[in-house]
């Protein structure tokens, strides 16, 4: 049975662009606050218990992607998802839905320049999983020169991948990925997972699985 989400936090410099999906979520039944900054997110996160947080790209005081990487370092058992998220519904036809239906198509790149700068002088570790050569290409080009960027056609894939390297973000697109297996195991990784989403129902079923623990079974010795 699905973990059930009872609280969630939704962190964007942006509060009109996120109320659409506050609505959403709430509709389901789901408690929401909003910070607007990351330093009034990390004191709501220290007195405040929630299920997970939502990063969007920019936040009023700093990039989306460094934060969320913080958070991760500081709370390492939270559900983490980094956002990007679009009213925009005129359809963009040379890009990824997550990517080219922003409106704002350099928060992306702008994002990943900060977190770079703030990641201790190391490259981050990007996986990006994606089917589509042409889409691969494109974000290649858009932020292969920010960081260091490993392509996979499938979460099947992803999962491989995951287990010898240590990434500091995953990139899913917002489209069904070519596999027949649940992600549950790629979404139950700590690293965190940036997604599109302009739809409640999707967010919710990752956090669901980011909430999800494996059971494993130990035996008692007398």
């Amino acid at each position: 049975m699905p973990t059930p989400i009872r609280r969630l936090l939704l962190c964007s410099s942006d509060r009109s662009k996120m109320q659409p999906l506050c609505n959403r979520i709430r509709a389901a039944g789901v408690a929401v606050d909003l910070a607007v900054e990351a330093r009034r997110a990390l004191e709501i996160i220290r007195t405040e218990q929630y299920d997970g947080v939502a990063v969007d790209l920019l936040l009023s005081d700093r990039d989306g992607i460094s934060f969320a990487l913080e958070l991760r370092r500081q709370q390492p058992l939270l559900g983490l998802l980094v956002l990007s998220t679009t009213s925009c519904t005129v359809p963009v036809v040379d890009g990824p839905d997550w990517l080219s239906q922003s409106s704002q198509h350099a928060r992306l790149i702008f994002a990943l320049k900060q977190a770079t700068q703030r990641s201790a002088g190391y490259p981050l570790k990007i996986l990006h999983i994606e089917n589509d050569d042409r889409v691969a290409r494109l974000v290649e080009h858009t932020i292969g020169s920010h960081a260091r960027l490993f392509r996979v056609r499938s979460t099947l894939d992803a999962n491989l991948s995951m287990s010898f390297t240590a990434y500091d973000l995953v990139l899913m697109g917002g489209h069904p990925l070519p596999d027949s297996i649940p992600n549950d195991s790629l979404l139950s990784t700590h690293t965190p997972v940036c997604v599109n989403t302009t739809n409640a129902e999707p967010l919710l079923s990752i956090f669901r699985k980011l909430r999800a623990r494996s059971f494993i079974h130990e035996p008692a010795f007398c």
